[in-house]
C-alpha cells in the first residue's frame, strides 16, 4: 500500500490525474469486500472501516476525475 499512496502522490505533483485515478482504484479494490467485491482480497475486513475508507477513496476519484 505505500508503494501505492507514494505512486499516486509522485502522480499527482505531476498533475497525472489517470494514472492516480486508477491507483486509487486498485486500492479500492482491496477494499470492497463489504459492498458486493472480492473479500478474499481484502486488506481491511470490517464492514465499518472499509465503508468509511470506501467513502473518502470515491471522494477522491471523483475529484480528480472532474480534474480530467
Amino acid at each position: 500500500m505505500q508503494g501505492h499512496a507514494q505512486g499516486a502522490r509522485a502522480a499527482a505533483e505531476n498533475h497525472d490525474y489517470r494514472t492516480v485515478i486508477s491507483i486509487l482504484e486498485k486500492i479500492r479494490a482491496k477494499l470492497d469486500g463489504s459492498v458486493g467485491g472480492e473479500q478474499f482480497d481484502d486488506i481491511i475486513v470490517g464492514y465499518e472501516e472499509q465503508l468509511r475508507i470506501l467513502q473518502q477513496l470515491d471522494n477522491a476519484i471523483g475529484v480528480f476525475q472532474k480534474s480530467l
